[in-house]
């Protein structure tokens, strides 16, 4: 445990950024500790309960993740946004000795000035990089490369006025994160199907973050039918959400552990989070992040029942959202479908099972005034695009004939006015 940074970061939780602090402080270690504290809250928590050695690996990794990522959203164009990746990532790797910080960052919100301050200081966070042992630089370097090629897959996607795949994205940005959380906490990574599930689920939360901020960059990031998109993001959250939680079942610790700690608080407030941009009231089946955390640490049988509740409130938020409230928790885990256990369209249809018949009838061209009424129907036309994606595997031929069918079925029952 470190509880200078446990303190710092308890005692931070909800003030202000320091944005000028960041940029008057000259040594490297203080910078990422006050830039963690003020950028990551919950997760500068959570490093605080592990080994100060680890906690910094984990700090600065954090941290040069996030100039990556002030790159992708605050840049004004996409090229300038790959390019100035490009040129950090040499300059981490020592390739170039001088770093100019880009000019054409537009800052929208407090984090995104913090993010900007780390862009500027990015000499300090390389300087504090070269301090660590070369396996811990390395392991951060790689990293890093495979998240800004995942970031320049997107940029390359929207420059080409295409909505990047929400799924690739998460896999390609966020997976390499979750691995690398993994080795850092000396734990054995779990199988990469539930690490990609770990990953769509968080940028599914963060999507509808952001869907539900009026601001400039949800209507930059989010062309087209906001409704539609969220919908979408929703899907995928209830496709990873049983895979997600499976995750931290099978984790093996010492009785007492502050990475199962850290654990237990990231995966509370990740919930807490999705719960909050989710329809309905806010769920209260989680107590205090921090409390729930220690009591992880020290006990098994703690972790073991957050567990438990994080896949009931999990669960809820998703069908709450759907308007699904109906739908039976003993439909997950016992599917009547011929699809792979660990593909997302049998984690979708498991989840909708129980209210599969409930879909509204009518023609496909209606709008429906009941707002629950048009989600379901659109949830109907999402649940037929994943079963043609997980088909995928057959050839082009009978894919084709397939998709005709289906087109000339419905174009059919639009005629006569009815599904």
């Amino acid at each position: 445990m470190n509880p200078t940074l446990l303190l710092h970061a308890l005692v931070r939780l909800r003030s202000p950024s320091r944005v000028e602090k960041l940029y008057r402080i000259r040594r490297p270690w203080p910078f990422v500790e006050t830039a963690t504290v003020d950028l990551g809250r919950h997760l500068a928590l959570a490093l605080g309960l592990l080994p100060p050695p680890t906690a910094r690996v984990g700090a600065l990794a954090f941290l040069l993740a996030r100039v990556l990522d002030a790159f992708e959203d605050l840049s004004v164009d996409h090229a300038g946004a790959i390019e100035h990746m490009e040129d950090a990532l040499a300059f981490l790797r020592g390739e170039s000795a001088e770093w100019l910080s880009p000019g054409d960052l537009t800052a929208y919100k407090e984090s995104d000035r913090v993010e900007r301050a780390l862009v500027a200081r990015l000499p300090l966070l390389r300087t504090a990089l070269m301090t660590l042992p070369d396996a811990a630089r390395d392991d951060i370097l790689t990293t890093l490369e495979r998240v800004a090629g995942g970031m320049g897959y997107a940029l390359r996607e929207r420059a080409e006025g295409r909505l990047p795949d929400l799924r690739s994205y998460a896999d390609r940005v966020l997976g390499p994160a979750i691995a690398f959380t993994f080795r850092t906490l000396e734990l054995d990574p779990p199988a990469e199907v539930r690490i990609h599930a770990v990953a769509r689920l968080l940028q599914a939360a963060n999507n509808l973050r952001d869907m539900a901020e009026d601001d400039v960059r949800s209507h930059r990031w989010y062309p087209g039918s906001v409704a539609a998109q969220r919908l979408r993001t929703e899907l995928m959250a209830g496709a990873c959400a049983p895979l997600a939680v499976g995750l931290l079942q099978p984790l093996g610790f010492p009785r007492w552990s502050g990475a199962r700690g850290a654990l237990a608080l990231m995966a509370t407030t990740s919930a807490r989070a999705l719960g909050r941009v989710a329809v309905g009231p806010p769920l209260r089946l989680l107590g205090h992040p921090l409390r729930l955390a220690l009591g992880c640490m020290i006990s098994p049988a703690v972790w073991g029942r957050l567990l438990t509740s994080l896949d009931e409130v999990v669960h809820q938020t998703l069908c709450r959202s759907f308007g699904l409230e109906g739908a039976h928790r003993s439909s997950i885990g016992r599917p009547q479908t011929t699809c792979e256990p660990t593909s997302p369209i049998h984690s979708i249809l498991c989840l909708f099972e129980a209210e599969a018949l409930s879909l509204p009838e009518g023609p496909l061209s209606q709008q429906p005034a009941d707002c629950d009424a048009a989600q379901r129907l659109l949830l109907g036309d999402f649940l037929l695009a994943g079963t043609l994606d997980h088909v995928g595997t057959l050839d082009t031929e009978r894919c084709v004939v397939l998709a005709e069918d289906v087109a000339t079925s419905i174009a059919h029952a639009a005629a006569q006015g009815s599904t």
